[in-house]
């Protein structure tokens, strides 16, 4: 959990671009988290094929299921967790949790940030990593 918040904040101002998968062309928030867990080993590959507005939650889901994080709820964040947010309707958005708060692609700012915690828009999935 560590090392995934620690990744996450050495993300800290790479440029947002949609579909970015590359921190040094950018990242949007799905590359975010694959970036932000390239310290997993076996990262299958990242949905795609996505716009700004839309729901993704069962592909989303799918994905962390594959690199063993498992989905809970009523449970309060811990480090290195990854939240599934709802900033407007039909748009989904990601964000790993580290000590400071929330890191995240942030399409408005152009970049990835830290925002603090508790974040403004309603949490629709919350997953853990779970170990190998």
């Amino acid at each position: 959990a560590a090392q995934i918040a620690g990744g996450a904040l050495k993300l800290l101002g790479t440029p947002f671009r949609l579909h970015g998968r590359d921190p040094v062309s950018g990242l949007d928030c799905v590359g975010l988290v694959a970036a932000a867990l390239a310290c997993l080993a076996d990262i299958p590959p990242t949905p795609t094929n996505y716009t700004l507005r839309g729901t993704y939650g069962d592909r989303i889901s799918a994905f962390l299921d594959a690199i063993h994080f498992g989905q809970i709820s009523m449970c309060p964040s811990e480090y290195g967790d990854i939240l599934l947010l709802r900033p407007g309707p039909g748009q989904d958005h990601m964000a790993i949790i580290v000590p400071e708060g929330a890191v995240h692609a942030h399409a408005g700012l152009a970049r990835v940030v830290l925002s603090p915690l508790p974040l403004p828009w309603p949490i629709v999935g919350h997953w853990r990593y779970l170990g190998e």
